[in-house]
């Protein structure tokens, strides 16, 4: 496993992972919206976001952590 800073290039990665993250905790999936607050976050430098991938396959995400300065940190 490697972890790197996910970067817009990502979007596609990260978004699966978040939509399930917020369908763990009850809310309804989005996925539309889910990548826009994603790039918005990013776009703006927002949140700094990790993630986890496999060794051998950089189009296959584990998991993620997003850093929100001065908020809260959600990992999935």
């Amino acid at each position: 496993m490697r972890i790197i800073q996910a970067t817009l290039e990502h979007l596609d990665l990260l978004t699966p992972l978040f939509v399930k993250y917020r369908e763990f905790y009850g809310s309804l999936p989005y996925p539309d919206s889910s990548r826009a607050f994603l790039e918005k976050r990013l776009r703006r430098k927002e949140s700094v976001i990790y993630l986890a991938l496999a060794d051998d396959d950089d189009k296959k995400a584990d998991g993620f952590l997003s850093v929100v300065p001065q908020l809260f940190v959600s990992f999935a």
